[in-house]
Formats: C-alpha cells, sequence, structure tokens
C-alpha cells in the first residue's frame, strides 16, 4: 500500500492541473483560488485549515473587502 500513496498524490496533482486550465480559459471566476477567495468571505477559518501562515495572510482580509479595497 506505500507504493499506492505518490500515484495517488500525483493523480490528484493532475486533476487539479486540468481543472485549473480548465477554469482559467472559460474565464468565469472558478479558479481555484478564486473559490478560496469567496469562501474566505464567507468563512474566514478556512485558511486556517491550509496552514496558520496561510490563514494569517488572509486574517484582515474582510477589512480590506469592506473598504472596497
Amino acid at each position: 500500500m506505500p507504493m499506492m500513496r505518490p500515484w495517488i498524490f500525483g493523480l490528484i496533482v493532475l486533476v487539479l492541473l486540468v481543472y485549473e486550465g480548465l477554469a482559467i480559459y472559460q474565464s468565469q471566476g472558478n479558479t481555484i483560488s478564486e473559490i478560496i477567495w469567496r469562501l474566505t468571505r464567507t468563512y474566514p477559518l478556512v485558511p486556517f485549515a491550509l496552514g496558520l501562515l496561510c490563514g494569517h495572510f488572509f486574517w484582515q482580509a474582510s477589512k480590506l473587502w469592506r473598504a472596497g479595497g
């Protein structure tokens, strides 16, 4: 079973890259980063699920969004 992990990780990365490529060409605001930005507006703790440093960068973002920045 340990040999399956690199293949599973590679498959997940490939699927995410294909999705990102398709989302970029459709230009409807559905790239992975844009989805995370929308989730962050509603649920500010979402970035902390990805790590403390990532959450720290987004923590004050709601102030900027309310100010129109």
